[in-house]
């Protein structure tokens, strides 16, 4: 199946259902597709699992996001690809395949926000609506060229959400430019910005641009020199100020109970087909003991208030993700090293944009705004800058770099 004369596949970009508008605002003529964990009147929610699809009925009402965006003048063209439950950040799932990344042809979309991603990235939607847990938005942003959205945590409705974690579920938005991702985020974020986030002042996460090769980590810090300029007031150590890399560990750890909590009678029940990624997952997630999923859930408490203290009056700027995508046959290539990374955000239950910034020759790669909680117009407002750069810039690139193995 193909649309409007392209060649690219509809799936496993994405499944037809077109939604219409029920009013108009200002994202009129603008298309929406809707990551398949995210509810669309009329539509089954499948939550990337056949098992979980199968026999259920199509959604009653939309997800109180998807309603925002049509009431707003979006059209919803379908439903799009997701990592089972949204517990990955490849974007391969073993029922229904892996999206092609259009920016990095024979490489992973990244999840789990994988089809939103792909279908915006391939010009089929303007916007994806997707949820980022440990990074399921901004990971295929950065993959895929996009801007991507993570709001502050509860700051949209994930009502009509099938949940993965709710202490860090957040609803946002996948963009091909910064208007449209503007327009998008002001829709799912009703609050007005404050005035104190106006001119916020920008510190580079040093030990996390570590996390990189050293040609990409140069590469994205020149970005960072080049387009935010006289903003950047120093540097620091964003693993030393919070207390110590466990962060990432006590991250997981909570995650999975999370999951089992919501998911684990029906998987004890149903007994699902789950890829071999995922289940493993699961296997652990059934695994955690109470009271160790109590103390993951203190010490992840006390790194969201050191890490919301030190965004309290400043943005950070890190990598999003440490490389390029890697290739289809090595997707879990960088996985501890990318959770470093979008675990800061997650955590904090920070707002964190994705900006694309430079070009390798396996793909591009983003940097990441992270903000103080509700700062998501300020990060938009520096992100401009940074575009602007990347715009008039004849060599936002990078030469060819080995792979990095740091998460093996």
């Amino acid at each position: 199946m193909t649309d409007r004369g392209t060649t690219v596949p509809l799936d496993p970009y994405i499944v037809r259902g077109a939604v219409p508008p029920t009013c108009s605002g200002v994202l009129d003529g603008l298309t929406v597709a809707v990551k398949d964990n995210i509810d669309v009147a009329g539509m089954v929610t499948g939550a990337g699992n056949p098992d979980w699809a199968h026999g259920r009925a199509p959604a009653s009402v939309d997800a109180a996001s998807v309603a925002l965006l049509r009431s707003a003048g979006a059209t919803v063209v379908g439903k799009a690809h997701t990592d089972e439950f949204a517990y990955s950040l490849t974007g391969v799932n073993a029922h229904y395949g892996a999206a092609d990344n259009p920016a990095a042809p024979g490489r992973v979309v990244g999840g789990s926000s994988s089809g939103p991603a792909a279908a915006v990235a391939a010009g089929l939607a303007d916007v994806g609506l997707g949820t980022d847990t440990g990074g399921s938005i901004r990971v295929p942003a950065s993959y895929c060229g996009l801007f991507g959205m993570r709001p502050t945590w509860g700051a949209v409705d994930a009502t009509g959400v099938v949940p993965l974690a709710p202490s860090f579920d957040t609803v946002g938005v996948l963009c091909r430019d910064l208007p449209t991702l503007a327009r998008a985020t002001g829709v799912l974020v009703e609050t007005p910005p404050r005035r104190d986030h106006a001119d916020l002042p920008v510190v580079v996460a040093a030990d996390l641009f570590a996390l990189c090769v050293p040609t990409v980590a140069s590469a994205l810090l020149g970005a960072a020199q080049r387009g935010l300029g006289p903003r950047i007031t120093g540097e620091i150590d964003v693993t030393r100020a919070v207390g110590g890399g466990a962060w990432v560990e006590r991250f997981r750890t909570l995650q999975a109970a999370e999951f089992w909590r919501a998911h684990g009678r029906w998987i004890t029940e149903v007994r699902p087909r789950l890829g071999p990624d995922v289940a493993g997952r699961v296997r652990i997630a059934a695994g955690i003991r109470v009271d160790d999923a109590a103390a993951a859930a203190d010490s992840v408490g006390r790194a969201r208030a050191r890490l919301r203290d030190l965004v309290r009056s400043t943005v950070l700027v890190m990598p999003t993700a440490p490389g390029a995508a890697p290739a289809a046959d090595d997707a879990e290539r960088d996985r501890v090293a990318t959770l470093r990374l979008t675990t800061v955000a997650s955590i904090g239950g920070l707002p964190a944009l994705s900006v694309p910034c430079i070009r390798t020759p396996d793909g591009p790669v983003g940097l990441c705004l992270v903000g103080p909680p509700g700062a998501e117009q300020a990060l938009i407002t520096l992100a401009r800058h940074l575009v602007g750069w990347v715009a008039t810039s004849p060599h936002p690139r990078v030469g060819r770099v080995a792979p990095t193995r740091r998460s093996r």
